[in-house]
Order: structure tokens, then C-alpha cells, then sequence
């Protein structure tokens, strides 16, 4: 819990890469763990953070930061970082440029998608065909909805027809009346509107999991779990085997288990802190202390009680004193947390 970094800044985002963004007489700037600045505090806004890229906007001109060298653009717009490649307007058309600034495309399309997987969606018109990153269209435009690839498949809307595609434009699936979502963790979301049900289908588009009904609302997997969530706003857990190992009666889930440290999900159940492994054993008390908190990351997690945070271990110590205004979760060694109404770093 020891300041590592001074409380003298407005907003702070969470170390990434080694590095952080940073608010300072109420302009953005970038800083290292040291509390160095790596881009000095003179931009007016952020637009955009996708680690370790970023969009700022200063005196209205938008300024890309990819690993230590910026784009100056002055065009209308930029945003949408995707892969290697940026989405820029001219007017009402949109083109793409490199993370260099050199131009990939004309400003031709009526939209553009980021890239994933070395393509990305672009709109011609009504039709939505796909680009690689040479700028070269692999997909004629054909197509209704704009998507990205996931686990080289996509799921889109042909002629009134649902179905899914791979990467050199065959259809591998089809209906007529059962959407899919993109892929995430070898699964995909299913509405299937005939029977007027969700559920998982894997990717030989086989059902991976029970049926719901249609007023559930399930997640994308991530490190092969995913949330359910019922028309009453309860949340649950279900495995990549299509079992439910924490029952769908819980007000909230922190995290599906993605802490090594911890390996396990934090639920919260009215003023209670619950605490299952991933074979679905609840471990631990319930833990009822705290007003607030939040998942645990490297070990530790935000906590708060009147109005005042610190943290938490595995075991439910308080290891950090319950003594700032507010704190962000740790990430790279470092929280961040506010105190008398300005943002440090602690470790």
C-alpha cells in the first residue's frame, strides 16, 4: 500500500503495457511506472484507448499514439482502432489508414468495422462485403450486417437467410429461423426463434448447452465460462461443458475465475460476498463487511465502507486500510486510488 506514484492528478485509467493515461490541469497526457510522462499532458480529450494505442483530440485536431509515435491527422475524424489499421472520415465517407498514417484506402465506403482476424467489414451502399489489411476486397459486398470475424467464422444476414461464413467466403451454416452470434472460446450465442429459445451451439453448430428462454441473456465465454443472467436480473455460471456450476440466484458476478491467484468467482448476493471455485464448491464464508466491492485482481480486491476504500485478500483480510476516496483494481503492481480529491498510484 505504499505511494509510488504522487496524488496529484484529476482521472487516471489503469496501468496497461507498462504504461497509463493521465489527467493533469485538466489535460490528458501518458505516464510510465515511474511516473514519468512518455506523452506530456497537453491534449484536450481522449477519444479512444486501446491499449497500447490511443486517440486524443487537441485544439480539434485528433492525434493517434501507437508505441511511441503519433499520427497527425486533420481530418474529421478518426477512430476505431482494429488490428494494425485505423478508420478515418472525409465527410461522409470513411477509408482506412495504417498505424503509420499512411493510407490504405480511399474514402469510399458509406461504413467502416475495425479489423479482426486481418479482415474488416465495409459498407458499399446497402451491401457489406470485407477488406484485408492491403486494402484489397476479398468479400464482393453482398451482405446485410456489418460484423467482425471470430475464430475465422462469421455470422451474418443473406437474402432473409441467417448464416455463417468462413474466412474464403463459404457458408458453413445456415437457417432460416436460428441466429448465431460471433464465436468466443469455441462457442456461440443461439437465438433460435422457432422455439423461442437461447443456448450455446459449439463449432460443429451442435447445442452446447441447456435452453432458455428467450428473456435470458447470456455472455460470450472467457477462460471457458460464461455468465447467465434470468429475466429477474439473477446471474449465474455455466462451463464449457454446458453445466450450470453456480446456480442463477445471485445479484452480480465479479469475475468467471481469471485470477490465477484466486481461480475462483466472486458473487454478491444482497450485502454478502460469495466465493465459488471452478468445479462450482462454494469455498470460503460469506463474507457480509462491506458496502461495496469489486473482483479480485493480483490477489486483491476494492472494498469499501463508509464511503472510504482499500483491499481485500483471498482470505478476506483488509490488507490496504480502508482510507481513500475511491480505487481502481490492481494491474502491473499498481492500484490506482484517490485521495482528497486527486489520483495516485499505490502498489
Amino acid at each position: 500500500g505504499k505511494t509510488v506514484i504522487p496524488f496529484k492528478y484529476q482521472e487516471v485509467l489503469a496501468f496497461e503495457a507498462d504504461k497509463a493515461l493521465v489527467k493533469e490541469n485538466n489535460k490528458w497526457g501518458m505516464i510510465d511506472e515511474q511516473g514519468e510522462y512518455i506523452i506530456k499532458p497537453e491534449f484536450d480529450s481522449l477519444v479512444e484507448y486501446y491499449n497500447p494505442y490511443c486517440i486524443m483530440m487537441k485544439d480539434s485536431v485528433y492525434y493517434a499514439y501507437n508505441n511511441g509515435r503519433f499520427i497527425d491527422t486533420s481530418r474529421t475524424k478518426l477512430t476505431d482502432y482494429g488490428g494494425s489499421m485505423y478508420v478515418v472520415y472525409n465527410g461522409d465517407k470513411c477509408g482506412y489508414v495504417d498505424s503509420l498514417g499512411n493510407k490504405i484506402t480511399d474514402y469510399k465506403y458509406d461504413n467502416c468495422w475495425w479489423f479482426s482476424e486481418g479482415l474488416a467489414a465495409v459498407k458499399i451502399g446497402r451491401d457489406v462485403g470485407f477488406i484485408n489489411e492491403q486494402g484489397e476486397m476479398v468479400i464482393e459486398p453482398q451482405y446485410n450486417n456489418m460484423v467482425a470475424f471470430n475464430e475465422g467464422l462469421a455470422s451474418l444476414r443473406h437474402e432473409g437467410i441467417y448464416i455463417v461464413i468462413n474466412k474464403n467466403n463459404e457458408i458453413v451454416y445456415q437457417s432460416e429461423s436460428v441466429l448465431l452470434d460471433e464465436f468466443s472460446g469455441g462457442f456461440s450465442r443461439v437465438l433460435d426463434f422457432d422455439k423461442k429459445e437461447v443456448y450455446y451451439v459449439n463449432k460443429k453448430f451442435e447445442q452446447a448447452s441447456p435452453s432458455f428462454s428467450m428473456d435470458y441473456n447470456l455472455s460470450d465465454f472467457e477462460n471457458g465460462f460464461a455468465s447467465i443472467i434470468d429475466k429477474d436480473g439473477k446471474y449465474g455460471v455455466i462451463n464449457r461443458k454446458g453445466e450450470i456450476i453456480v446456480p442463477v440466484e445471485y445479484d452480480f458476478i465479479f469475475q468467471y475465475g481469471d485470477d490465477s491467484e484466486s481461480d475462483m468467482f466472486t458473487v454478491e448476493m444482497g450485502d454478502k460476498l460469495v466465493f465459488y471455485d471452478t468445479l462450482g464448491n462454494q469455498v470460503l464464508k460469506p463474507y457480509y463487511d462491506y458496502e461495496s466491492h469489486n473482483f479480485f485482481s493480483e490477489g486483491l480486491a476494492v472494498v469499501s465502507r463508509n464511503n472510504k476504500y482499500g483491499f481485500i485478500n483471498l482470505n478476506c483480510k483488509e490488507v490496504i486500510k480502508l482510507q481513500y476516496d475511491s480505487a481502481y483494481s490492481f494491474s502491473e503492481g499498481l492500484a490506482a486510488v484517490c485521495l482528497n480529491g486527486k489520483w495516485g498510484f499505490i502498489n
